[in-house]
């Protein structure tokens, strides 16, 4: 039988973005979420992402209206995040490098993945001082039209710049403007009978959709060159499984792709294309490094879901990001 059931505010902080000064957000946390697999209304993996009530008191009104915002996980692990950061630096002796993220879920999903930046930041000794200003669900345009918002990468460096100088920022953006809320099908063609997975591939409309990432990335990395001297690292994607969900095979199945082999060929098709522009987005930039992350989460038992890997896929991921670092 559960007994007192922890509060919101316990967990997350309260509305006024301060973190409860009786605990700190910790990975031990996860034990008050679950993933609701079942769920095929939301819009992004995390927004699955469900409080267990047994276990946590949402009995007011205000606690309803908080889990309604968009960034209510993401505020508070960015709250834990940032605790992390201050034990990191004021700890005796660190020599590391500092840094800022900005990103997707692939750099912040809350709790039930330790993802890439969980990686760098819970390391052990060999943690790394980054600033988190990453959420899930985040696309790219979205990360650029508001930087300049508090607790956003721009609002962050322009205020703390000077107060303790990042060497580096790690971005990772465009998997959600492609991928979110079953975008996959426009660029898909409907099966054939011998159609191959370059066949399958709208040209046109992956051409389009891929060059507005690329039209953020150019616009983020001008800025950052004027304005801040530090390498920007940007991962690309490892090719992601199809798994009877909502981002891949659910759009590919409405098209008549239902050979699972040709499935994979055709999300690989698709990430070697995009993989492929990124790369040369970014080698206009002199101040951009790209890393290519294919190939190095390879068994699907590895993978959470459609599109992201589990801890263990990220801990070999997080490694190659980190030699770059």
């Amino acid at each position: 039988m559960v007994g007192h059931k922890i509060s919101l505010d316990e967990i997350f902080g309260g509305s006024d973005g301060v973190v409860s000064s009786s605990r700190k957000i910790t990975s031990d946390d996860s034990q008050y979420v679950y993933y609701d697999k079942d769920d095929g209304h939301v819009a992004w993996p995390t927004d699955r992402i469900k409080v267990r009530r047994d276990l946590v008191d949402i009995s007011t009104l205000a606690d309803f209206e908080a889990m309604l915002d968009p960034g209510f996980f993401c505020g508070g692990t960015r709250r834990g995040r940032h605790q992390r950061y201050n034990q990191i630096v004021n700890g005796s002796g660190y020599k590391g490098p500092y840094g800022i993220s900005e990103g997707d879920s692939w750099h912040l999903y809350p709790f039930l993945i330790k993802e890439i930046i969980d990686q760098f930041i819970h390391g052990g000794k060999d943690s790394l001082a980054i600033w988190s200003t990453d959420c899930a669900g985040d696309t790219l345009e979205a990360m650029w039209q508001d930087r300049n918002k508090l607790y956003e990468y721009l609002n962050y460096l322009r205020y703390h710049y000077r107060e303790r100088m990042p060497s580096f920022m790690l971005l990772s953006g465009g998997g959600n403007d492609l991928l979110g809320s079953g975008r996959l099908y426009v660029m898909l063609k409907d099966f054939q009978a011998g159609m191959g997975a370059k066949d399958l591939i709208d040209g046109v409309q992956t051409a389009a959709a891929v060059s507005r990432v690329m039209y953020y990335f150019d616009l983020i990395l001008d800025e950052m060159g004027a304005s801040y001297p530090m390498k920007v690292i940007i991962h690309g994607y490892d090719y992601p499984v199809p798994m009877n969900d909502i981002w891949i095979e659910k759009p590919m199945r409405q098209r008549s792709i239902v050979d699972k082999k040709l499935q994979r060929e055709v999300i690989r098709e698709f990430m070697d294309y995009y993989n492929d522009r990124l790369r040369e987005t970014l080698g206009k930039h002199s101040n951009a490094k790209y890393v290519d992350v294919r190939n190095l989460v390879t068994d699907e038992a590895d993978w959470h879901d459609e599109i992201h890997p589990k801890s263990r896929g990220f801990e070999v991921i997080a490694r190659k990001i980190r030699r770059e670092i």
